[in-house]
């Protein structure tokens, strides 16, 4: 079967984007893995960072590609309002942070992708989130019934560390893009309640985003996946005080690697730990202060490592929306046409 006569198409046009958050990485590993698995799915990989050229792909663009297809996957950019009768759309949202915390969305989340990605749901996308916990925010959140929302999770397969740079002082490391969801203007000031400064650095990997820099912390940006690994080694605890995740991928990683994980209270990072991590809340900085100053003397729960390995494997994502793909072709379910 030739690509031009494939059926399914994949849209990985943020695969090609130079950033490396959870949305680029999603679209990365399956577009690696999804053609060999299924040879009914082409994978579209064209993609610019741009603003400009982003809104002239999802309005233009994007539609002419999709032409001949059965089933179009969009596994993070949501479809445009043209995706209607005809194809079978399926839409990953990964999170509502564009709704249930709107406060500490960028602007472009805010006023241009939250309403592609309701107009997505209204228009009876099939959706697709990597938790069960987000899964049960979607259903309340559209009101879309229990069959409209498919839970497939991320998967964890991490390269060979790189040579760990050399440092003076232990560190505990938290990863995340800088915005104000990660809270981590409260995770600098825990550490700097702590006391924990006069012998542990904070070190935040991750981009620079729409968030203050936290001061009296490190933060390094532009690591490679490799360079990750080695930075996650050699961290004392891994620690993510998000107020929400979709996922939290930084938690599983430092999981798979050994590293242990303190993390906050809430459904997703339960969810996606599984009982091996330490909890605290994300907005009580009494406790949270408590939880870094007793952050050295962790320890990752024994099994932990192989229980990650085992639940968070991309093949097993791959396997699961090509088994989706197929699903819906064959009940025929196209958007627009389908009640929930």
């Amino acid at each position: 079967m030739s690509s031009a006569d494939r059926p399914y198409l994949f849209d990985a046009r943020s695969a090609a984007w130079p950033r490396t958050t959870g949305w680029e990485r999603y679209s990365r590993e399956i577009a690696k893995r999804i053609s060999s698995a299924d040879d009914h799915v082409r994978v579209r990989v064209s993609g610019s960072p741009r603003l400009g050229s982003r809104l002239w792909q999802d309005l233009v663009a994007t539609p002419l590609a999709v032409r001949g297809a059965r089933v179009a996957h969009f596994p993070t950019l949501p479809p445009a309002p043209w995706a209607r009768a005809g194809v079978a759309v399926i839409y990953t949202l990964h999170d509502l942070t564009w709704w249930l915390w709107r406060d500490t969305a960028s602007r472009m989340g805010r006023h241009y992708y939250a309403p592609l990605a309701r107009a997505a749901a209204a228009g009876r996308a099939h959706i697709v989130t990597d938790t069960a916990a987000v899964a049960d925010e979607v259903r309340e959140h559209f009101g879309i019934a229990g069959p409209g929302v498919t839970v497939v999770p991320l998967g964890v397969e991490l390269p060979p560390p790189a040579q760990r740079p050399a440092r003076a002082r232990p560190y505990l490391l938290t990863v995340g893009t800088l915005e104000p969801r990660k809270n981590l203007l409260r995770l600098a000031e825990a550490y700097r309640r702590s006391g924990l400064h006069a012998t542990h650095d904070l070190v935040i990997v991750g981009r620079l985003g729409w968030g203050d820099r936290p001061k009296g912390v490190e933060v390094v940006s532009g690591l490679d996946d490799s360079e990750l690994v080695a930075m996650y080694l050699g961290a004392t605890a891994v620690i993510i005080p998000s107020l929400y995740e979709g996922f939290g991928l930084p938690a599983v990683e430092a999981m798979q690697l050994g590293v242990p994980v303190l993390c906050s209270d809430i459904p997703v990072l339960r969810e996606v730990t599984g009982g091996h991590a330490t909890y605290v809340s994300p907005t009580d900085l009494d406790g949270l202060t408590e939880a870094v100053r007793a952050a050295p003397a962790l320890t990752a729960p024994d099994g932990a490592a192989s229980w990650a390995a085992r639940t968070y494997r991309w093949t097993a994502t791959v396997n699961a929306l090509s088994e989706l793909y197929r699903s819906l072709d064959r009940t025929g379910e196209r958007a627009g046409k389908v009640p929930r």
